[in-house]
């Protein structure tokens, strides 16, 4: 089971839930081994010339979990950890009233759902599952909470968006990146940590929006660089929200900052392999044969089992006129 888990996803945060069983099942083994040590212990004490150690041994059984504690209580102590909650509030601040925000990665929908729900902040924005888009009960859901609004149905997720901006002209419209039709893409505009849904801006008017959303993210990213207290998923989740951008950035033909945004990721999170992939990428396409083929070495450790990463370093060692690997 636990090797199961461990296959099941190496980047997955939730895998210490799928290896709870595991858990369980190492501390009957270490209860287990601690009686028989007892035993064995109260066997020997029985007779005089063991029994002037029974407090030191006692005292060395107590002091095994006092050590672990002292030992790893800073590493996991979050009770100044404030990343999601002010990044949650820094979401919903940016948009006006009456919003309904589209969101699809679940470090972001969670904290949105906790402020609005549970601490009434911004109650006035609706935060909108991706998934939720396709399933009626949601949708019955969404249009109990919020009546007024026109909710379509029966659509593929990319097409619920654009149906409900028609349907819902005043309601303000914001998603998070996703792969989107370029049709849909192309009424994307972005603004911080989102991007607003609009009827279609002219090229100097969305030239603009992304030199201030640029400038934006070198601000930001500035603010975490500074950072050295995060935690796994505080390390993701702004890791895959400069990565998003980066894509962004790349399918909307400005490659400088695309490369500068993967980058970002990079800095902020080395272990995911789909930022080496990215970089590496880059590099490829502008014909750095030598740090593409690095940056997919690097992801191919990360993860063997993206074929993605084996067809890119063929791909850098037939133009380097080296022989292709086989993964």
């Amino acid at each position: 089971m636990v090797a199961w888990a461990a296959d099941f996803s190496v980047r997955n945060l939730d895998i210490l839930g799928y290896l709870l069983p595991g858990f369980a099942v190492l501390v009957i083994w270490a209860c287990l081994g601690t009686f028989s040590l007892f035993e064995v212990l109260r066997s020997r004490l029985q007779s005089r010339k063991w029994q002037a150690y029974a407090p030191a041994l006692a005292l060395v059984i107590l002091l095994l979990p006092v050590f672990q504690a002292a030992r790893n209580y800073k590493s996991n102590d979050h009770s100044q950890n404030y990343y999601v909650y002010e990044y949650g509030q820094a979401v919903l601040d940016q948009v006006p009233s009456g919003s309904v925000i589209v969101i699809g990665e679940d470090n972001t929908l969670t904290p949105l759902w906790y402020l609005t729900l549970v601490e009434h902040y911004r109650s006035d924005v609706l935060p909108v599952a991706w998934n939720a888009v396709e399933n009626l009960d949601s949708l019955k859901n969404l249009k109990f909470q919020r009546p007024n609004l026109s909710i379509p149905a029966r659509l593929t997720k990319p097409r619920w968006v654009e149906k409900f901006a028609q349907l819902n002209p005043r309601i303000p419209l914001f998603v998070q990146y996703a792969d989107l039709p370029s049709d849909i893409e192309k009424n994307l505009v972005p603004q911080q940590y989102l991007l607003r849904y609009s009827n279609g801006e002219n090229a100097q008017e969305l030239k603009s929006q992304n030199q201030k959303q640029d400038i934006f993210l070198e601000q930001l990213f500035s603010r975490l660089e500074k950072k050295s207290d995060f935690d796994l998923g505080t390390e993701e989740h702004y890791g895959n929200l400069f990565f998003n951008w980066g894509v962004y950035f790349d399918r909307h033909g400005s490659p400088e900052q695309s490369f500068l945004n993967f980058n970002r990721a990079l800095q902020i999170d080395q272990t995911n392999d789909r930022y080496y992939t990215a970089l590496g990428r880059g590099f490829l396409k502008s014909g750095r044969i030598k740090e593409a083929e690095k940056f997919f070495l690097a992801a191919m450790e990360l993860n063997p089992f993206k074929q993605d990463n084996y067809e890119y370093l063929r791909q850098c060692q037939n133009q380097a006129g080296g022989k292709p690997t086989s993964p």
